[in-house]
């Protein structure tokens, strides 16, 4: 059984890992459009395919690795979400509900042409390009979860054998050979390949960092202009950034690198636009920044008409990653299954094997199935923010009905106890009033609805065939438990034990 130096769970292992890679490449061309296929036949000699294009269609590489440092990927998407939902966001705006407190001045260049008002496909560039623009290795959790996961699954069987005083690799040089290249495989490609089942839970961690800002803008207090105008970079091409900002971002800037660094140079820098600013007329205003909020008030119908398209282009803003990125999720978690099988099978069928194959197996189903977990835990947190929003919509729904009430008090208070001329005057002013608030009610409310059907019933987030929440990770966990449960009951209910060199035979032989 060990005479080549190996358990035949080891191989088992290690082709698994190839036969995962080749199933995610496989769904990576999967995914790719017909003209994309036909630049990757013909585009190389001709200059419509190189690196660049390739690195742009990679989850890893370009999607979740550096996509700020891809020109067009994070631009690419935002266009490509409007056209799926077929919406123009630039005719869209908000309102802004309080000038006083926002740097929005005159001056500003918004698409609508007016102080008080913001266009959305800036809210909405903004947004993709503050969460989304963000390289899962800027999250160190993620990488060293990948390596320390893949190496310890790597090690288990050379490490266990080593316990059992047996060779780790075998007795001849071309077991040896074998064994180090395996164990290579294993370490490099077994962590980029874990890697992509990350590159999925750091796509729904950024999806839910986006609800929640689009979310924090529609919601008192609103959202520090600081924190909106964080995380800017070269792909924020279309952004424009209050000069208080940018000063802002010099004086921390000058701080930490070159005191010299010109403010000029910065602005294009962080804009692509050239500024002509001075320092002492941007002095008075850099105070003030930090207390300045955004805040649109949903109970506005313009606001709330633009929230809904804004938030629905959301949802779409890379669907082709993002859909590529469920169907990792669930070819791993097959993967993971298969081998707790396999580990099972071994101790009820009472197969002689080695303890280092069994432990191997099972140390592979951990890794996948707590990788798994995470990535289904913020692909549920992604969908329960939807019962978040539906809930911020009935609570304006309630205020504007107390405001109606209101309305309605003061206009029987008009009639009691003013003069004809201004009982005219005042109720015509205040029937007005309470018509807009019922229209905004009715509007927020079919808004409500609408929210709840296509992202509660038609369009859910997905995993494993399943509409993501709590229980779906919880399910996973059960099974995780429960088929390590199974794996003790069964070798505490057999004769065959585990004698002094790690074989899996009958106790009495042993």
């Amino acid at each position: 059984l060990y005479d080549n130096g190996f358990e035949l769970a080891e191989y088992l292992i290690f082709i698994s890992f190839f036969v995962v890679r080749a199933s995610v490449i496989a769904i990576k061309y999967g995914y790719y459009s017909e003209e994309d296929l036909r630049n990757i036949e013909h585009g190389v000699s001709t200059g419509k395919w190189n690196v660049q294009s390739s690195d742009k269609k990679m989850l890893l590489a370009g999607w979740c690795g550096i996509p700020r440092l891809l020109p067009g990927v994070i631009q690419d998407c935002i266009n490509d979400a409007q056209v799926a939902v077929e919406v123009d966001l630039k005719k869209v705006s908000f309102k802004l509900s309080s000038q006083d407190s926002l740097a929005w001045n005159a001056d500003s260049k918004m698409d609508t042409g007016d102080c008080d008002k913001v266009s959305a496909l800036h809210v909405f560039s903004r947004v993709v390009t503050s969460t989304f623009g963000e390289s899962i290795f800027n999250r160190k959790r993620y990488v060293r979860g990948c390596v320390v996961g893949v190496w310890s699954l790597a090690w288990t069987a050379p490490a266990l054998k080593a316990c059992f005083g047996l060779p780790i690799f075998g007795n001849c040089w071309q077991s040896k050979l074998i064994g180090g290249l395996i164990l290579f495989n294993e370490m490099i490609f077994g962590t980029l390949t874990l890697l992509l089942l990350a590159c999925t839970a750091h796509d729904f961690h950024r999806r839910c960092n986006a609800t929640r800002m689009l979310s924090k803008l529609m919601t008192l207090p609103g959202m520090p202009e600081e924190e909106f105008y964080a995380n800017l970079g070269p792909s924020d091409q279309d952004v424009e950034v209050p000069t208080d900002v940018l000063l802002k971002e010099w004086k921390k800037r000058s701080e930490t690198s070159d005191p010299a660094i010109d403010l000029s140079s910065l602005a294009v820098q962080m804009t692509n636009v050239a500024v002509d600013v001075s320092n002492t007329s941007l002095e008075s205003d850099s105070e003030s920044c930090s207390n300045r909020y955004i805040h649109f008030d949903i109970r506005d119908p313009e606001n709330a008409f633009a929230w809904m398209l804004t938030r629905r282009t959301l949802r779409k803003c890379g669907a082709a990653y993002f859909r590529r990125g469920i169907l990792f999720q669930a070819n791993y978690m097959l993967a993971g299954i298969l081998g707790v099988v396999i580990a099972n099978s071994y101790i009820w069928t009472e197969t002689p094997h080695y303890i280092f194959g069994e432990v191997g197996l099972i140390v592979y189903f951990l890794v996948l199935t707590f990788t798994f977990v995470a990535s289904a835990h913020f692909a549920s947190t992604l969908q329960e923010s939807v019962g978040d929003d539906r809930l911020m919509l009935k609570r304006d729904i309630f205020l504007i009905e107390k405001e109606i009430i209101d309305v309605r008090s003061e206009m029987h208070d008009l009639k009691e106890n003013s003069n004809p001329e201004e009982e005219e005057l005042g109720l015509e002013e205040l029937e007005g009033y309470c018509q807009i608030l019922e229209s905004s009610k009715t509007f927020i409310r079919s808004s409500e609805a609408l929210v709840a059907y296509e992202e509660e019933e038609h369009d859910p987030i997905i995993v494993l065939g399943f509409k993501a929440d709590s229980v779906i990770v919880s399910s996973i966990l059960s099974l995780c438990l429960g088929s390590l449960w199974l794996i003790y009951e069964g070798y505490s209910n057999t004769d065959f034990k585990y004698n002094g060199e790690g074989l899996f035979t009958i106790e009495s032989e042993g």
